[in-house]
Order: C-alpha cells, then structure tokens, then sequence
C-alpha cells in the first residue's frame, strides 16, 4: 500500500540495495532460506529470568533472517515497534569504516529469536562441559526462515556489512535471546539506548504510547492515550495535523507535548491517580480503546473543521493556530 511503497523507497534512498533484506523480511515472512546453513557454535545461557544464546556468525547469514522494527505505519501491523529508520550517512560511515580501513566493532549485536510454532531452534550440547558451569557449549540451529531474527540493537553496525567485501569472510558477535515479546523488546532497546546514546524525549514519548498502553498505574495509561492520539493526529492522512507533529524523531511545528498536555487540562479524560480513577472524563471512564477511538475522531473532525474554515490562515506561514500554542488552546 501507500505507506509501505513510502517506507521502502525512503529507505532505499537511505541504503540503497540491502533494503532488499527489509523488503524479503516483509514479503516472505514464515517462508524457508532451503539455501542457508543455520548451524553455528554458540554458548546457551540464563540472564534476566530469559535463555539466550551467545555466538558469531557471518554478517549476510543474520542479514537474510533477521528484520528490523522501524517505527513507521508501514509496519503498524506489528506494533509495538522501536527501532529508527537507519541513517544514510551513518552507514557509510560504518561501510568505510569495515572495508577501507578493515575496522570491526567487538561489541554484540543484541537480537530476539523466533523458535516458530514448531519450535525448530535446537541446541545440541557439546560431549565436553565445564562442570562447574551454569552454561552450556554446544551446536545452535538458528530458524532457516525469513524474518526470524528481530534486530533489537546494532541495525547499523549490521547494515554496515550488507554491501561489504566482508560479509561473508567475517563473524560478527551476537546476543540472541528466545522468543522475547515485543513489550520486552522495546524495554530491552530503551534500557540499552540510555545507558549507550540518549533516546530523545520525543521517541521516548512515541515508545512509551505503546509500553505504557497496559501498564497497572492509571497515570501511565493516561501519558499512554494522550500520546497515542497525539502520533494519531500527525500520522492519519485525512488528518489536518497529518505530518505537522512531532512523533519519534522527527522535528515538526508541534510538538507531541503541546497535544497531551493539553488534553489531560481539559474534562475530556477526568482527573486519576496512580491506583484509581477519581473523576470520570466526557470520553474516558478506563476503557482506553474506547475513548482513543471516539476522542480521535472528535479531534480529527475539529482540526478539519477549522482548516475547511480558515483554510488560508491554515496554510500561511507562521500563523497563529498552527503552532503549539494554538493547537493548545483549541
């Protein structure tokens, strides 16, 4: 559709051909490589109350198995997702970096297995173990099907390799936990993207849209619904705010802040703490799904109604409505 046919050719603007991995990933999801050999030497182990296995393999090898969840609407379908859309320039950087100057990077790229419904990742330990050991030597069969590896962190240090000379003659590091769901993946990126490069306090927001969706505290789901209708209003195309907001990444005229702060000001979602619900909303009574579906269509409706209206104010330069401000006060 529209939104995938967008998706891919920004990132082929972005890398070019190795797009063809994202584009494979999407087309024959669940489908067999009869080609690729899936046995590699790896070492099993517990961390975090989750198994994973810890190996090097061929960059190309992980290329045609694992996938990316860039946040975009192309991949609404799988939400939540995480990742941002790799740099150009940051990749050929890290391209040069490998093959012009034979540069490697020895920290471990961090995936999440899938086993699949038949449960074809086996691990066959090795004769000789180290007793005193918790973990395991041994022989891992990585799942021989596409979009079977989620790229949790490293999409660039792997992407780097996808039109190198290297790509099959050297062995990247891998952490590969089993079968984390996609609420874990996105705690596992947030927690390594804080301690490693700061995540933005507008992607943070975007994440938090999804992980917050079902948390306990009413606080939370609250933050969680005034972001969803917020990213609601600048991704929607018959939205009059449709790419004027500020979501993940990208630097627009509103910001995400300016919608959900004003929400939680007016009587549309009531008045909660962190246990209970101490005033009920026009629209919010703590059904989430409910109230995101009617409140947006109520703001979508409004927004459209004013930019019908005053469609020359709307579309002029540094006018007085559309800005965080104005968006606020309507």
């Amino acid at each position: 559709d529209e939104e995938q046919i967008d998706y891919y050719s920004k990132m082929f603007y972005q890398i070019g051909i190795a797009t063809k991995y994202q584009l494979l990933g999407n087309l024959f999801h669940g489908q067999e490589i009869p080609e690729l050999d899936n046995r590699i030497p790896a070492i099993k182990g517990k961390m975090g109350g989750h198994t994973y296995y810890s190996f090097s393999i061929e960059p190309e090898k992980l290329l045609k198995i694992g996938y990316v969840l860039h946040r975009n609407k192309a991949n609404i379908n799988m939400m939540p997702t995480y990742q941002r859309i790799i740099k150009k320039a940051r990749l050929k950087s890290i391209h040069s970096f490998i093959d012009e100057d034979q540069g490697y990077f020895p920290n471990s790229i961090i995936i999440s297995l899938d086993s699949g419904k038949q449960n074809e990742l086996n691990f066959d330990p090795a004769n000789t173990q180290s007793k005193t050991s918790i973990s395991k030597i041994g022989l891992l069969h990585l799942p021989k099907r596409y979009r079977s590896a989620f790229i949790i962190d490293g999409q660039h240090r792997l992407y780097g390799y996808s039109n190198s000379k290297f790509k099959n003659s050297n062995t990247i590091p891998v952490v590969a936990f089993l079968n984390l769901d996609r609420e874990e993946q996105v705690k596992l990126f947030m927690q390594i993207n804080e301690n490693q490069k700061s995540v933005s306090k507008n992607l943070r927001t975007t994440l938090e849209a999804d992980l917050k969706w079902t948390s306990e505290s009413q606080i939370d789901r609250i933050n969680a619904l005034t972001a969803r209708l917020a990213i609601y209003l600048g991704e929607t195309r018959n939205s009059s705010l449709f790419d004027k907001i500020s979501i993940g990444e990208d630097n627009k005229i509103i910001t995400q802040s300016a919608i959900m702060n004003s929400l939680k000001k007016s009587n549309f979602l009531g008045k909660v703490t962190k246990t209970k619900i101490e005033k009920l909303g026009t629209f919010y009574n703590g059904d989430l799904d409910s109230c995101y579906e009617k409140l947006g269509k109520l703001l979508t409706l409004t927004f459209n109604y004013i930019k019908e209206s005053l469609p020359e104010l709307w579309e002029s330069e540094n006018n007085i409505i559309v800005i965080n401000k104005g968006i606020y006060g309507i």
